[in-house]
């Protein structure tokens, strides 16, 4: 069974509108997400399943078809794009679906481990397999894997399995969904073998949870009882397909890809290309080690993966490092120009906050002062947080199938966090986190506090990202229509010294004028003449944008260079009706409630399902030149 599914490159979540992008992504690396999170690869389903067999019949008959049409510019059948056969929602690939795997963990082996396997002695466990030294740690098998017979040959020793085995034709699946990710993602033609394939898998999940997690807290919805079917579904499939996706790559590309994730965390792996941890997102780099971590039990004389009670404790420990590296992360960049006056009641949290701040101040040299606020550096952390939790609790959701706790399914704010950290495994003052593994955490943290480049970045203030992250919403509108119309009339094209009528398109990403429908402002992207709209999509929604035609009072939504539609506009007459091309002339005021449907729109990633859409209901013959817009 197949999930069809939309894959597209989004701007959604950028904090830095308008960053350069390289049209090719040849040469790009994508393990590791810039903490900006300028670009990402959004995976959406409309949530409708089909047996595979049934999709590529359905796939093959729709391109029999297509080619006797005069109409073709519905979708790009190259790129693999056709409409779901229930609901007519632009698809460009399916997720095979594969079922959720038990996991059952034998409560003596759980004890026992528990004993043996902390922190201090997971680290030079996992440390010592990269190196491929022997282990320290006696054998632990789970119930039915102790038979005298069973040779063992894996480095992490403490729970294993036989890995499971997929047939031919979901491998096929999972290939063929893995190499659309690549493709889309990068923009590069498909290439099976190409070693990002698997960085580009888990990025994608990761992007993909956190849209979504935006979204419900944009909405102000609660994280688990208030997802869509279509949502639910998705992100169900997209889980276990990564899961799956690492056995149909060679196992020595796994492991190095881990090892360069795991350098962040653990400085003993660190190499030349280990980025600075301010400059990246620790959400991605957690997706990653853990989809990539069962790597680590593989060898060339057998294929292993670790057992539910092993799973448990690498996931455990790979979380509780991240997140104490994003709780650095978050109080390094601390925005301390914030007033600080008011006065809070002193708690456990806040003693815990200044004695931690202390020991950072000491080893970045004095680059953070110690003189902030306990209480205020709590209220931060816990802000700036929060959303890396949301995303955690529905990654692990999705990946192992726990039930969450009711508050998590209902609209409770005040008992969110407390529910998050009883989920995870995390106590509620964070920082005990650093109390309770110190010996074992404090020289990674001087390691991370001394590295050149994160006190580069610290004495570089501008560039550094701040925690929560800011929600991306469209621009701010008059209130009165007038008032654009007036900004339209003082706009001059930049490369016109004429006075001829310009079409100014007002972009409702960043607010950029732009002079649409022109020779004057075309520019050649991959040796095509586009317009300044299109061109300035590619730059500002990788490809995806919103305009509003000034002149004429349209939206008009655009996806790359040859497709678009009209869309209704956010302003109303008194009678409640839109007025394109301003022909009635009455006084027009933004309506809200519409503006606000365009943003869901937006970050719901359905503008290029509104465009196939329109597109298929419209029954002109010979459209409108959108290249040239």
């Amino acid at each position: 069974m197949v999930l069809s599914a939309c894959v597209q490159k989004s701007t959604a979540l950028t904090q830095h509108r308008g960053k350069p992008i390289e049209f090719s992504g040849e040469s790009l690396d994508p393990l590791f997400m810039d903490a900006d999170l300028a670009y990402g690869t959004y995976t959406g389903s409309c949530g409708h399943v089909m047996h595979a067999v049934c999709w590529q019949k359905y796939f093959e008959a729709v391109q029999l078809s297509f080619q006797q049409r005069i109409h073709v510019d519905l979708f790009d059948l190259e790129s693999g794009e056709y409409l779901c056969p229930l609901c007519k929602s632009l698809c460009n690939t399916v997720i095979p679906i594969i079922p959720l795997q038990p996991r059952t963990i034998n409560s003596e082996n759980a004890e026992a481990l528990a004993q043996l396997l902390t922190l201090a002695r997971w680290i030079p466990t996992v440390l010592a397999r990269i190196s491929g030294e022997k282990p320290t740690i006696p054998v632990l098998f789970d119930q039915g894997m102790g038979d005298s017979t069973f040779e063992f040959h894996s480095i992490l020793s403490y729970g294993i399995q036989p890995s499971i085995k997929y047939s031919n034709s979901i491998k096929e699946m999972v290939i063929l969904f893995a190499t659309t990710v690549y493709r889309i993602g990068l923009k590069v033609p498909p290439d099976e073998m190409d070693p990002r394939i698997p960085m580009m898998t888990w990025s994608t999940c990761a992007f993909t949870i956190q849209a979504i997690e935006n979204l419900l807290g944009d909405e102000g919805k609660p994280l688990f009882g208030a997802l869509q079917n279509r949502q639910h579904n998705g992100l169900k499939a997209l889980m276990q397909f990564a899961i799956a996706q690492r056995s149909t790559c060679p196992q020595v590309l796994i492991q190095k890809h881990l090892i360069r994730l795991l350098s962040v965390v653990l400085p003993n792996l660190r190499s030349e290309d280990t980025p600075c941890l301010l400059s990246i997102d620790l959400f991605h780099v957690l997706v990653g080690a853990v989809l990539a971590f069962p790597s680590l039990y593989w060898d060339d004389t057998v294929d292993l993966q670790p057992s539910s009670i092993s799973s448990s404790y690498n996931n455990l420990y790979l979380f509780h490092l991240i997140t104490m590296a994003h709780m650095l992360q978050i109080l390094l960049t601390i925005d301390t120009g914030l007033p600080t006056t008011q006065v809070q009641e002193d708690s456990e949290e806040a003693h815990s906050a200044s004695s931690f701040m202390a020991e950072v101040s000491r080893y970045t040299s004095g680059c953070i002062g110690c003189d902030i606020p306990g209480w205020y550096l709590w209220v931060s952390l816990k802000n700036g947080i929060t959303p890396y939790l949301r995303c955690a609790a529905l990654f692990f959701h999705y990946l192992l199938g726990i039930t969450p706790p009711e508050d998590l399914l209902t609209n409770s704010a005040e008992g969110e966090y407390s529910a998050l950290c009883n989920y995870l495994s995390l106590p509620t003052n964070l920082f005990l986190l650093f109390q309770e593994y110190w010996h074992t955490v404090k020289p990674l943290l001087q390691r991370w506090c001394a590295d050149p480049a994160l006190l580069n970045c610290l004495k570089e203030n501008s560039t550094i990202v701040r925690y929560p992250r800011i929600r991306n919403s469209l621009i701010a509108l008059p209130d009165d229509y007038s008032c654009l119309l007036n900004q339209a009339s003082h706009f001059r094209c930049p490369r016109s010294a004429d006075d001829e009528r310009k079409n100014p398109v007002l972009c409702l990403f960043c607010g950029a004028i732009l002079c649409s429908q022109n020779i004057c402002c075309q520019e050649t992207v991959n040796g095509e003449e586009v317009g300044a709209c299109i061109f300035h999509a590619l730059h500002c929604g990788a490809g995806v944008c919103i305009f509003l035609k000034i002149r004429e009072c349209r939206v008009v939504l655009v996806e790359g260079k040859a497709r678009g539609c009209a869309y209704p506009a956010p302003y109303l007459d008194e009678y409640g009706e839109t007025d394109p091309g301003l022909k009635r002339g009455n006084p027009l005021h933004l309506s809200h409630e519409r503006y606000r449907k365009l943003h869901l729109v937006w970050q719901q990633h359905c503008i290029i399902e509104e465009i196939a859409r329109s597109q298929e209901t419209s029954q002109t013959l010979f459209g409108f030149n959108w290249q040239s817009l």
